[in-house]
């Protein structure tokens, strides 16, 4: 069941797997992109969830400052939050790629993270983790 969605991204929960689905539809402006952000943390800390798949196949150029403010955002915010594990679906197109790489590096390390090529190993890494 979807529980937040616009045309930009969708955030759901996976009641049988017990995760929070993050899908990123396209390019997303920054106060939509900020947005996203900010409602997967807060939804997941709501569902107590503390796994996070983020499908990123449809991330495009994701512009600098909004790099520069996730590299500030995230790691203060998810230390609050509920979730400890993170599996990636790594963008399909090179400008969404190299925006990735840029947002991998600020990661530093809050999350157990993992980065895969389909949904069905994100999937199966989610399931083999506490």
């Amino acid at each position: 069941m979807r529980e937040i969605t616009n045309k930009y991204a969708g955030i759901d929960y996976d009641d049988q797997n017990g995760w929070v689905r993050f899908t990123w539809n396209q390019f997303t402006p920054s106060a939509e992109y900020r947005q996203a952000i900010q409602d997967v943390i807060a939804f997941a800390t709501g569902k107590r969830a503390s796994k996070l798949l983020n499908d990123a196949r449809h991330v495009a150029l994701t512009p600098q400052l909004d790099q520069q403010w996730f590299a500030e955002y995230w790691p203060a915010y998810i230390l609050k939050s509920s979730l400890r594990y993170l599996a990636i679906i790594l963008p399909q197109e090179a400008q969404g790629m190299l925006s990735m790489q840029q947002l991998i590096r600020s990661d530093q390390n809050v999350l157990d993270t993992r980065y895969f090529g389909s949904e069905q190993e994100a999937a199966a890494w989610l399931n083999s983790v506490a």
